[in-house]
């Protein structure tokens, strides 16, 4: 019940921001923004450059997996487990334990 007191006593936010925004960090003005109950921005448009960037499903393929050393995305090996590409599986084989044969 306190915790509540508490959020009540703060002076309320105005819901909606103005309608222009300089284009300087992001280089998107939006029409219409909305200020949510932690002090995030957020867009009302239905459709607008930022509500469609990273927006397509990545749970399998290859944009989904990168190395866990250096995220590269490319020459992952996989096998064991070990999701990790082939430049730092050089880097590191002697520290995973895998030794070559002659």
């Amino acid at each position: 019940m306190r915790n509540f007191q508490i959020l009540a006593r703060r002076p309320q936010r105005p819901l909606y921001t103005s309608a222009w925004e300089p284009r300087g960090t992001n280089g998107v003005s939006c029409s219409l923004r909305r200020l949510t109950r932690f002090g995030k921005v957020e867009s009302t448009d239905k459709m607008g450059f930022q509500n469609i960037w990273y927006s397509h499903p990545r749970k399998y393929g290859q944009g989904s997996r990168s190395c866990r050393a250096c995220s590269n995305r490319h020459g992952l090996i996989r096998k064991y487990g070990l999701n990790i590409c082939r430049q730092c599986f050089r880097e590191y084989a002697a520290d995973i334990g895998f030794k070559k044969l002659d």
